[in-house]
């Protein structure tokens, strides 16, 4: 966690080094005739924005996890000592007083609200695609959107269903565009892959999240 949040905070410091208030938002975007300033502006507004939120998400579910492990400690006494009571005997764990059962309350909770820190943590992530012209909808963009599954060796370009729309998304491979388009793709699922077991992303991802702990809260506390 804290690695992950060194890394955002110093992508907000070379972004916030991009911003240009005399061309309105970040200067090198100037340079494409198709963007009007406003739009400038507003599209530089939100992508500094979801970088704070990857970094507030990542917080979050640090938050959580400490205080999941911290109940679970205290689970693990309460069952020690019921154990210990119970003299050698098969313990009777259906009595639990208020505090019992609140613990018991925290630790579902806690454990859903990491999860969803995370994956929220992913879909904020996707939303930084907007630095390469990816023809996907920012405000809607969430992990899923990228496709990030399977080891596919050509990702983004990987033939089939499942890609076609991240596919007609990019400008053609052939291109230098394409090229970069291709490298930021993939670099982003390098770097997520690389930070826990195999494919272990694809457990914060739709349908699982949605089926087992619910994604129904907001994708970021910073907006």
């Amino acid at each position: 966690m804290q690695a992950g949040t060194r890394a955002v905070r110093h992508l907000e410091e070379l972004i916030a080094g991009d911003l240009d208030a005399q061309r309105t938002g970040f200067g090198w975007w100037a340079g494409y005739s198709t963007m009007s300033p406003e739009d400038r502006g507003w599209l530089s507004y939100y992508l500094t924005g979801t970088v704070a939120g990857i970094g507030s998400n990542l917080v979050d579910a640090a938050a959580h996890l400490a205080l999941y492990r911290d109940a679970m400690r205290r689970e693990a006494i309460f069952y020690a000592h019921q154990v210990r009571a119970a003299g050698g005997r098969v313990p009777d764990m259906n009595h639990r007083n208020d505090i019992d059962e609140l613990r018991g309350i925290t630790i579902i909770a806690e454990r859903k609200g990491f999860f969803r820190a995370l994956g929220s943590t992913l879909d904020t992530l996707a939303a930084t695609i907007g630095v390469g012209a990816v023809h996907l909808n920012l405000v809607r963009a969430d992990w899923g959107s990228l496709c990030i599954t399977g080891s596919e060796q050509d990702y983004p370009r990987t033939p089939g269903q499942d890609l076609s729309k991240l596919r007609r998304a990019l400008v053609d491979d052939t291109t230098m565009g394409g090229a970069i388009q291709d490298t930021l793709l993939q670099a982003v699922r390098g770097a997520v892959r690389a930070a826990g077991p195999a494919h272990w992303d694809e457990w914060l991802g739709p349908p699982v999240t949605r089926r087992f702990i619910g994604r129904s809260g907001p994708r970021s506390s910073s907006r």
